[in-house]
């Protein structure tokens, strides 16, 4: 949670940017506001909107601004590890705080170097979530 609330600039970075499409959203100069409209992030826990489904919190944001309809906004949203293989650019795997790898999704669910990442898909494919 820690890199997702520095990704959002609700965390202030000690070391490095963040690149945004590639602007580097960690300059003073660069307006917050500005970035978070084209970023999204859903709290998983205590935050979440008890009485809606975790698809229903993701896609409140987009459709409540204004910015997609319902429909598209539950065609972009999903939580399933698939989705991240299939469509994502980038897939970080994160272990105890710390970006311990990232790659291409088809390098990183098919041959990953880092044991923890190994682990961890190991047990998805066990599980057949992946």
């Amino acid at each position: 949670s820690t890199l997702l609330r520095c990704l959002d600039l609700l965390e202030e970075l000690d070391d490095g940017d963040v690149l945004l499409d590639g602007e580097v959203v960690t300059d003073p100069a660069c307006d917050p506001v500005g970035v978070r409209r084209k970023l999204g992030m859903v709290f998983q826990s205590f935050n979440l909107f008890p009485h809606l489904t975790v698809l229903e919190n993701i896609v409140l944001a987009p459709v409540r601004t204004g910015r997609v309809s319902r429909v598209e906004a539950t065609e972009l949203a999903t939580h399933e590890m698939g989705f991240a293989r299939e469509l994502g650019d980038e897939v970080c795997f994160v272990s105890d705080g710390v970006i311990v790898e990232r790659g291409a999704p088809a390098q990183l669910f098919t041959a990953p170097e880092h044991e923890s990442t190994q682990r961890f898909l190991r047990r998805l494919l066990e599980a057949r979530r992946l």
